[in-house]
């Protein structure tokens, strides 16, 4: 009994280490994509130029879309991301966060007129020119309802989850009890 009750243990450990092992080959990915009207590619600075209805979509540990009516990307090609993407505006955009320490999400939808910027490495977009933005809580249980940030540029680090307002105005609506 006690020879199979051992079997039993190392084939459960085997197969605990096997499992382990196998998710940590799974590797994490975040997508990029962009649609537009027309695409320009120079391969030797390996740049696309797209004009005309030009949307980003990012999909990582946010959801993030922007839309502008240019926009000029820099592709890395090891491992191939966006390495950089200049929008040229009016621009706007939209973000669901990943949870925060309380596992909460926010809905951000901001807007600019003059351009966007985003880079890869940081995870940083930069909104210039008349920047807004609105941001609500997803749940229905957090007592604030909307906060409206305005200023001449509103940055979001999408990686520290921090977002900064230069020129700042900010609004926030809470429901009262009655």
């Amino acid at each position: 009994m006690t020879k199979r009750y051992l079997g039993l243990v190392l084939a459960g450990l085997g197969i605990l280490a096997a499992t382990m092992a196998l998710s940590q080959q799974v590797k994490r990915t975040r997508t990029a994509e962009i649609k537009a009207d027309l695409l320009e590619f120079d391969w030797n600075a390996n740049v696309f130029e797209f004009s005309g209805n030009c949307k980003l979509t990012i999909g990582a540990g946010y959801n993030a879309t922007m839309t502008a009516p240019r926009m000029t990307t820099e592709i890395a090609t090891a491992p191939p991301t966006v390495k950089s993407l200049v929008a040229e505006g009016p621009v706007n955009f939209v973000i669901v966060t990943a949870p925060d320490s309380q596992g909460r999400k926010r809905k951000i939808v901001a807007s600019a007129q003059q351009k966007a910027t985003y880079a890869e490495e940081t995870q940083v977009v930069k909104l210039v020119g008349q920047a807004q933005a609105d941001m609500t809580p997803l749940e229905a249980t957090d007592e604030v309802e909307a906060v409206h940030f305005t200023g001449e540029t509103i940055t979001a680090n999408l990686k520290t989850s921090r977002l900064t307002v230069d020129n700042a105005n900010l609004t926030v609506k809470t429901q009262i009890e009655q």
